[in-house]
């Protein structure tokens, strides 16, 4: 780079290429503020084929369709008008998620069913909005040239601030003009400055600057504030030109150049705006649009508190909040600090006399405060009046001025330094600006990749539930760790399995509930999107099975002695109708009602009387310990008092029985019954807990002699299937344990 100075700032623009590469990689398509609606712009002119006219009907269509020239948009439209249509405006308004800026990180969902070509075309307009950042980089870098000749390090510094901003690179790389409206207002900065430079030009040239230039205003309207750029840089930088070329004739070739520059202008954008004077009075139709878009303006315009209380959020959003990514504070932190230090420079710059008298260097500045200052009154006039303006991404039509700015500021604290350490600083500084917009990529893979699928016939859930909606979607079942365990001190994890038997068309949002029964009162509440907010149900594909994890909790004022067994439901609303709860079914297609009991929960408040794990008289597979059993007789009952313990986390519930068996095996009395009366399921058993149990068996009067056996088992209650037992001196080859009566 020492070698090719010239070429600092064009390895720059090669950088951003390259990162808007990875961008294109990480981002889904249509993700990104107002995505769908510039989507539909482009849809409507592949469908139609002709200009938009602004009524409701086409602000139905499209919302971007009444307040958006349309170069950007046609652009798009011509690259992909080789693909099928395929009611490409339908899937691309099916793919809104409603959940956005709320409970989910997604603008918009993957749509299951969307036909290739949808994809392709919306590919496609993520490319050409690619391709306007990156007329936007090399736009600003030839200006800076225009600006400052043989600064190599200050073009490349200030190329890196406008194109490697997290901001610009995802706005690069989503269905919006925005980065064209960058280009846009650079290239009208550049040709003023361009003019006044290139005062002997041919007039094609001009005249191809010109057609530039009527581009640029095509771009969005706010792009035109470039052009008060280039008006300034046009009346400085021809002051600098001899005294004897701006008399005679050089002034009427001057003037020639100008007409011939507003022709070129004027024969490209000229249809549009004249289109718009004719059909609704004005340049930029914003008040046929208010018509269309009932909601576009405020109804009480902000006050200049209420605006001036915005300016914080908009800095803030200016360096990627807007990319729906949770920064660090440390990241806007040091961002607020930069701005800061390049604040402090240019008034060190403007301190210094030599700096002063710098010609280059004070058209630069009196450039960039013109093309700011206008930036920032024109964006808080729009915030002011309109109700959903207050978007950092309106202040990056001045990018550019900001980051020429920043970059003289940095350099003027820089040269405080001695010289070595200014040339460590300012490599650093340089590596951070190429690291800045990877920053944001762990989020974005976060954020953007849908749950790994998993294979349900064989993974081994700790609870089958089998819960289905008519609507797709079913709970395959859960995983409890920890067992169905909670106290105020830890917490329960949970795992959900899901997955859907058809395409889920609707968006429906989940609650999982851990319910007090006895005062109703919700101790934990998740009602959103699954998987963190990131996968809706509308993207859900058929046959596909996920994970999701959750931990529950217990309020701080929750108390739990003697707290009864709490209920952990799951189910699913419509979104936005919470008191509509959809009905599962079971795998018999026996309703289930509005919520799903995933377990019984107990509160553990203190020790349990527990004991070490030590010789039994038989264990079970599932982890259940019979350690003790003792039989006595009592006219015709007989009384089995029992020890159970849990080697491990038990997730199902299970009923103990007792079958007094005769001689010959016959059974001549039984009790069964759920521990405790049902208080106390072996599902809430904490592993190593000693359990006592006594069992009555009420033997027939004329039976009471036969019995001569008494077996103990356990049976799962809800299919009825008997544990399995795996050691013991005492177990039968049925599954239970046997005791001899005492003659």
């Amino acid at each position: 780079m020492r070698r090719h100075r010239p070429t600092q700032g064009a390895l720059v623009v090669a950088f951003y290429a390259a990162i808007v590469a990875i961008y294109l990689a990480t981002i889904p398509p249509l993700q990104g503020f107002d995505s769908v609606a510039h989507f539909n712009y482009v849809n409507y002119l592949r469908q139609h084929h002709n200009w938009p006219v602004i009524d409701a009907t086409t602000a139905a269509y499209s919302y971007e369709l009444p307040q958006q020239p349309p170069l950007y948009y046609a652009l798009a439209a011509g690259a992909s008008a080789w693909l099928p249509f395929e009611r490409a405006d339908e899937i691309t308004r099916s793919s809104d998620n409603p959940y956005q800026m709320t409970l989910s990180p997604l603008w918009t969902v993957s749509i299951p069913e969307a036909p290739r070509s949808w994809q392709l075309a919306a590919w496609v307009s993520r490319l050409v909005s690619a391709i306007g950042g990156l007329l936007a980089a090399a736009f600003t870098l030839a200006w800076v040239r225009l600006l400052l000749p043989a600064r190599w390090r200050l073009h490349a510094f200030t190329v890196a601030v406008v194109a490697l901003n997290p901001l610009f690179v995802y706005l690069s790389v989503t269905t919006s003009n925005d980065a064209w409206a960058v280009a846009g207002a650079t290239a009208l900065a550049w040709a003023g400055a361009w003019l006044a430079r290139n005062r002997h030009a041919r007039r094609r040239m001009v005249f191809g600057v010109g057609c530039i230039c009527g581009l640029s205003l095509l771009t969005k309207y706010s792009a035109g504030l470039g052009a008060i750029a280039g008006l300034a840089a046009f009346a400085l930088l021809r002051g600098d030109a001899d005294t004897a070329d701006t008399k005679g004739g050089a002034e009427r070739a001057e003037a020639a150049r100008i007409l011939t520059l507003i022709a070129g202008a004027v024969l490209t954008a000229g249809a549009w705006y004249g289109a718009n004077v004719v059909t609704y009075g004005e340049l930029i139709p914003m008040r046929q649009a208010a018509v269309a878009l009932p909601g576009l303006n405020r109804l009480v315009p902000l006050t200049l508190a209420a605006m001036l209380a915005e300016i914080p959020d908009l800095l803030r959003d200016y360096w990627g909040v807007f990319i729906s990514t949770a920064n660090a504070d440390v990241y806007y932190g040091a961002m607020t600090l930069l701005t800061i230090l390049g604040v402090l420079g240019l008034v060190s710059l403007l301190l210094h006399r030599q700096a002063r008298r710098n010609r280059d260097t004070r058209n630069a500045l009196l450039i960039c405060v013109v093309w700011v200052a206008a930036t920032a009154i024109a964006t808080l006039a729009w915030v002011r009046s309109i109700g959903f303006g207050a978007h950092a991404r309106l202040l990056l039509v001045a990018s550019p001025a900001v980051a020429l700015l920043l970059t003289l500021g940095w350099r003027q604290m820089a040269l405080a330094l001695p010289a070595r350490p200014r040339r460590m600083a300012r490599s650093v500084f340089l590596g951070a600006l190429l690291l800045w917009p990877l920053l944001p990529l762990p989020a974005f893979m976060r954020n953007y990749t849908a749950p790994a699928a998993v294979n349900l016939a064989t993974v081994k859930m700790d609870r089958v539930i089998n819960a289905r909606y008519d609507e797709g979607m079913l709970i395959a079942g859960i995983d409890l760790p920890q067992g169905s365990l909670i106290s105020p001190q830890q917490a329960l994890p949970l795992t959900l399995y899901f997955t859907s038997d058809a395409g889920v068309e609707g968006f429906y949002t989940l609650f999982v509930h851990l319910v007090d029964p006895a005062s109703d009162r919700l101790l934990y509440a998740f009602d959103g999107v699954p998987f963190g907010g990131r996968h809706p149900t509308r993207q859900w594909r058929a046959g596909e099975a996920f994970a999701d994890h959750y931990t529950l909790s217990l309020p701080a004022d929750f108390d739990a002695q003697g707290a009864p067994l709490l209920r952990l439901v799951a189910g699913f609303y419509p979104f936005g109708q919470p008191d509509k709860r959809l009905t599962a079914h079971d795998g018999a297609g026996r309703p289930l009602g509005g919520e799903v009991l995933l377990a019984n929960v107990r509160v553990i408040d203190g020790a349990v009387q527990s004991a070490p794990l030590t010789s039994t008289l038989a264990t079970w597979d599932n982890g259940i310990a019979l350690t003790e059993a003792t039989l006595h007789e009592d006219t015709n009952r007989v009384i089995l008092e029992t020890t159970w313990q849990a080697r491990a986390p038990v997730q199902r519930d299970y009923t103990l029985f007792v079958h007094l068996l005769d001689a010959d095996g016959q059974l001549v009395a039984q009790r069964d019954q759920p521990p405790h009366g049902g208080q106390l399921p072996t599902s809430v058993w904490q592993a190593g807990e000693l359990i006592h149990e006594t069992l009555v068996v009420d033997v027939p009067e004329d039976k009471a002699a036969q019995w001569a056996t008494a077996v103990i088992g356990l049976y799962d209650a809800a299919s009825g299937e008997r544990a399995k037992w795996i050691s013991g001196s005492a177990a039968h080859a049925d599954n239970t344990v046997d005791l001899r009566r005492h003659k």
